[in-house]
Parts: structure tokens; C-alpha cells; sequence
């Protein structure tokens, strides 16, 4: 009897071991992961962004590009900068691999498109400040808004810098 107790002492001291083992080892792995991922690769799915200037905005992530994400924030889409996002909350995974122009699609490429719709926007800025118009002409750092048919708090002629823009919604 005594061999029985000693024989299955032994053998639980070998899967204590071999759990901690294990254990370690995964820590490693989850360690890797984080390791690797970037900002930009988490924030995806349903989310609660807190942005520079703004405040918290939720949503889920429709789109992401490498300057920008586009969150469908109720019934209406918002695109973010990503460099005003301060942190988050929630989130799906990664986000998918940008390929091709996705990947190299930036704020000038949007505006232009903007523009050319001929839609009223509201600029928010990273210093908690707002303007509103039609995109009237985009350079390669800044956006200049022009009056707007049916906007009352219209900026016109209003240059933004693109660098200071926390969101840009459709209106």
C-alpha cells in the first residue's frame, strides 16, 4: 500500500509540474502576441473610442485605413484619426491586413471625394473646437471649408490643418 501512495505522490508532483510548464509557456505565447500587435491592428469591431479633444464616441469600426478609421456611430458614420484616439474600450480581434490603396488611402484622398459629393461637414479638432461647411479645397497638410447653403455656424474660408482634425462627420 505504501508503494501505491508513494507511486501516485510522485506521479502527481509530475502533472503539477508539467501544468506549470504549461502554463508558462502560454504566458510566453499571449506575451508574443501583444508583443507584436499595434494599436491600429486592435481597434476593430465594436468599440468605445476616447479621442483628444472630443470625448468618448462609440461605435463599431466599418473601415480602417492607416490614418483613420470610419465608426458607424448610431445612424451616422464618423471618421476618427487615429491620432487622436487617446484609448479604447472593447474591440473584436484584429483588424483586417490594408492591401493595396486601402492601405495607402489617407485624409487627402477622403476630402477630395468629400468635395467632389458637394457635402456639408463638421470638423472636430483635437482642441475640443468645431468648423462646418463644404470642403472647398484640400492641400496635402490642410482642408479649407467654404460656406454652406444649409449650415447657420458656417466657417467660411476656414483653413484646418489637417494634423489638428479628431473627426470628420457628414452631415
Amino acid at each position: 500500500m505504501r508503494w501505491d501512495r508513494l507511486l501516485a505522490d510522485i506521479e502527481a508532483a509530475v502533472l503539477d509540474e508539467a501544468a506549470l510548464e504549461r502554463d508558462a509557456l502560454a504566458a510566453d505565447l499571449v506575451d508574443e502576441e501583444w508583443s507584436g500587435a499595434r494599436a491600429q491592428d486592435l481597434i476593430w469591431g465594436e468599440v468605445a473610442l476616447e479621442l483628444q479633444g472630443v470625448g468618448w464616441i462609440e461605435g463599431d469600426v466599418l473601415r480602417s485605413a492607416a490614418d483613420f478609421v470610419v465608426l458607424a456611430e448610431g445612424l451616422r458614420e464618423v471618421v476618427v484619426a487615429r491620432r487622436a484616439v487617446l484609448g479604447w474600450r472593447g474591440g473584436a480581434g484584429r483588424a483586417p491586413q490594408l492591401q493595396g490603396v486601402s492601405a495607402r488611402l489617407g485624409w487627402a484622398q477622403l476630402l477630395r471625394a468629400v468635395r467632389d459629393d458637394g457635402d456639408d461637414v463638421r470638423l472636430r479638432r483635437m482642441d475640443g473646437s468645431q468648423v462646418t461647411g463644404v470642403v472647398d479645397a484640400v492641400a496635402r497638410d490642410a482642408v479649407r471649408l467654404g460656406p454652406s447653403a444649409g449650415l447657420t455656424d458656417v466657417s467660411p474660408g476656414a483653413w484646418v490643418v489637417l494634423s489638428a482634425v479628431a473627426t470628420l462627420q457628414v452631415l
